[in-house]
This record gives structure tokens, sequence and C-alpha cells, in this order.
């Protein structure tokens, strides 16, 4: 017969045991297809993946607008995922100039909604001196500079979503621009080419006294059979990047316009009419419903026609 104190060393040597085996046990890890490849490559677990902590001080030195919390730049509401929820967490921000969901499974936004009035059009400032940094205000995963410092060998610009040109009001609202988490691994060649044209309409199409508000995001809707690819530590690369602009005239009446490009080189000759999409198209290929406010009478007038192009530009 063994004694009690015999019995309560047994006892604790198995458990020591099976803590030690527990915490040899290998990780098990989530795995994505190599792009353009079928065979499967380890994939950071999230929990892995989580930023460490950044000052809210940026590089540039710039006056960061963050001491207020900005009132919503969607006035029709935050566009909601029409699915269960996106794939992984995300982190919504908030600024004087946009606001945005970010996505740390991507590491860029799903989208960005701003705001446009005359007021808030006018150019004082230039983009001069202004280099893109890590958001600050992000605490799980985020593109930094290592995961760009490759891309004009891979053919991309890193594309902002609110355009700096369109927040050139203050110091302030244009330096808010020059965030990763405001950019995309664009196309060089669509970046300064086409979507600059793009960029540069929905400011124009504004109307006289009126107020336009304006959605942008990337898509990441590869063929069947595909994948999608990526940059540095796994910044995936969108398919496509879209717009859509909702202009209310001082009388209150709402008009819009969509469009939704590859995001690759364009080919020679091409015409906006080919990429002109209605909201509801957009919808479809992003996963979200993009206006989840508008009253539903409202909503099949403004999102299922697909308008003329108003800036009326050829390449």
């Amino acid at each position: 017969m063994w004694s009690n104190a015999r019995r309560l060393g047994a006892v604790a040597s198995l458990c020591a045991l099976l803590l030690s085996a527990c915490a040899h046990r290998p990780e098990t890890v989530q795995t994505v297809p190599e792009p353009g490849q079928g065979t499967p490559v380890p994939h950071k677990r999230l929990d892995e993946r989580l930023a460490p902590e950044v000052s809210v001080e940026t590089r540039r030195g710039a006056a960061a607008s963050l001491a207020r919390v900005p009132p919503s730049h969607c006035p029709f509401g935050r566009p909601s995922y029409t699915g269960s929820e996106p794939e992984g967490p995300t982190e919504h921000i908030a600024r004087d100039g946009y606001e945005l969901l970010h996505s740390p499974v991507f590491k860029g936004p799903f989208w960005v909604c701003e705001k446009y009035t005359r007021a808030s059009l006018v150019s004082r400032y230039d983009r001069h001196g202004l280099d893109f940094d890590p958001d600050p205000l992000l605490r799980l995963d985020h593109a930094t500079d290592a995961d760009y410092r490759d891309r004009t060998a891979y053919g991309f610009h890193i594309g902002h979503m609110a355009p700096a040109a369109a927040h050139s009001s203050t110091s302030a609202r244009i330096a808010d621009t020059f965030y990763y988490s405001n950019a995309i691994p664009q196309n060089s060649s669509l970046n300064s080419g086409m979507w600059a044209n793009v960029e540069a309409c929905a400011r124009d199409s504004l109307p006289v006294n009126g107020v336009a508000w304006v959605i942008t995001g990337p898509a990441y809707a590869p063929e069947p059979g595909e994948y999608l690819t990526y940059i540095g530590d796994f910044l995936h690369v969108p398919t496509h990047v879209w717009k859509v602009v909702v202009m209310q005239d001082e009388g209150g009446a709402l008009t819009s316009w969509a469009i939704i490009v590859p995001n690759e080189k364009l080919p020679q000759g091409y015409r906006y009419e080919t990429y002109q999409r209605s909201i509801d198209q957009v919808e479809r290929i992003t996963g979200f419903d993009l206006l989840p406010d508008l009253l539903d009478q409202a909503e099949k007038g403004l999102e299922r026609k697909v308008p003329a192009y108003p800036c009326n530009r050829r390449r």
C-alpha cells in the first residue's frame, strides 16, 4: 500500500508530464495558396500578427486631426457586409476628411467614405514632403514601409483611396491621406492614368452649391481557379478598384455614378463607359451594402441605374 505522501508525489509527477506535453504540442497554422500555384504555404495566425503599440506622433511632424471625433462621412450609413461577417476582424478609423474600415487580413481598407463640398475642395497645400506612414490608430496587423519596399519591381504604386488632391484645404487633412490604411498596391499605369482622371471627375462633378459623398475601395475577386497575390508580408493585391459617387444638389435631388476597374494596365484606346457599373453591381462584387440607410424607393432609383459617366474622358 502506498502512503499518502507517495500518492501525492505520483499525482504531481503525472500533472507535470501532462503540462509539459501540452506546452510542446505543435501549433496548427492556417494555410493560403501560393499565388499562382496550388501548393499551400504557412499563413500566420492573426493573433501572431498583432502589431506592436505605436505612437500617435507621425514622422512627417504634421498635426494629426485626432483631437475630436469627426462627423460621419457616410450619411446613408456606414457600408455593411451583406454576408455573415467580413473575412476576419476589422477596425474602423474616422478622421476629419474621411473614414474607413480596415482589414488586418488584407492589410488595407475595405472601403473609404469622404464628403466633398466646395469649401473642402479648396486647394491650399500640396503634397510636397509627405510620405506614407503606418497608421498609428491601428492595433491589428497593417501595412508598413517594408510591405511596399519592392513595389516598383512589381509594377505598383501606393494608391490613395481618399486622394490627397481632395483634402488639400488644410495641412492636417492632406497629411491624413498619407497613411497606408488609406492605400492599396495599385497598378502604376492605372494609378497615374485612368484612375487619376476618375478621382478628378469625382471632384469636378460636384453640383454647384451641392455636396458629394464618395465611397472608394478595392475588391478581392480572383477568377475561378486563380488566387490572390501579395507583396511584402501578405499585403494582398486587389483584383479591382472601384468608386461610387452620390451627389445632392441644393434642391435635395440625388444622382450618382459608379465605376469599377481591373487593377492592371488597361488596353490602348479604352473607354470609360466600359467600366461603368450600377451601385448594385459594385455591391455584388464587394459584398458590402454601400448605402444601407437609404430609403427603399430612393435606393431602387439610385442603385440600379448605370448613369452616363459625367466627365466624358477617353484615352
